[in-house]
């Protein structure tokens, strides 16, 4: 039996159906600031758990608009991640504390991840094989579950559509201050897990 992975940005469970924007059209973020932090729900429509969850990026995979290519922004979003200066540090950055309202600190040029039992916070990048790829990708942390009951890894049955207790994390991109280049940036966030029916 197959399972339908939701993702939405309220708890009334609309899916997000096109690319989500960080900024408003038009409206350009300027060097050494911070686009607002968007809050995501997960939640599917499975009898059982979803287990081994985790995050990676990858390039854009749907038609491109940036103004480069989609891996030319894949890779210059890791190489924002990866930097330990403080002028060229930037990148997208997961908080996954909502069990604690998201008190978490967010990552910096000097802690790429903040940790707490697992990754609790952090940015993808190279260096540190933080959510390069499929097989860096970084495991849920237990905090997602919003009432402070979830488990590494997993996201639970009993998080449907509307529940209360949904999965959710939030997001933000952080553009460096030594940032030359004007221009639309393209990646996907993709989630990995499995399914047992």
């Amino acid at each position: 039996m197959s399972v339908t992975i939701h993702w939405a940005l309220d708890n009334n469970g609309t899916d997000i159906i096109q690319p989500l924007e960080h900024s408003r059209t038009n409206d350009l973020l300027e060097n050494n600031t911070e686009t607002e932090e968007k809050e995501i729900y997960i939640y599917h429509d499975g009898a059982n758990d979803l287990t081994n969850c985790s995050f990676y990026l990858n390039p854009f995979s749907g038609t491109y608009e940036g103004h480069k290519s989609a891996m030319l922004d894949f890779e210059e979003l890791l190489e924002w991640g990866n930097s330990a200066d403080v002028d060229d540090f930037g990148g997208y950055m997961i908080n996954m504390d909502a069990a604690n309202s998201f008190t978490a600190n967010w990552p910096s040029n000097s802690s790429h991840s903040i940790g707490n039992s697992s990754v609790l916070s952090f940015v993808f990048n190279n260096s540190d094989s933080l959510g390069n790829k499929s097989s860096n990708s970084i495991p849920f942390h237990a905090n997602m579950l919003a009432n402070g009951n979830g488990e590494t890894g997993v996201c639970p049955a009993n998080a449907p559509y509307g529940y209360g207790a949904n999965y959710k994390f939030k997001c933000k991109i952080k553009i460096p201050k030594n940032e030359n280049e004007v221009g639309t940036r393209q990646f996907d966030l993709v989630m990995r897990y499995t399914y047992t029916s």
